[in-house]
């Protein structure tokens, strides 16, 4: 695994993680930088994290617009 591909990994199961979290309001902040960094890679996702990438900013944008 590419150096490139390791820190996506482990930025998209931090990112697994806030969603699967009861506690998601109060790491707001965090997961917008989570998503911020995941953004860089978009080129290197898979198919599977890039939809789940684009879940979640479906997800973030309907717990913004509540």
């Amino acid at each position: 695994m590419s150096r490139t591909q390791q820190k996506l990994t482990e930025i998209m199961d931090s990112i697994q993680a806030w969603v699967e979290s009861t506690e998601r309001e109060r790491d707001c902040v965090q997961i917008e930088e989570w998503m911020r960094r995941a953004g860089i890679y978009t080129a290197h996702m898979t198919d599977e994290d890039r939809d789940y990438y684009q879940y979640v900013q479906w997800l973030l944008e309907e717990e913004q617009s509540e």
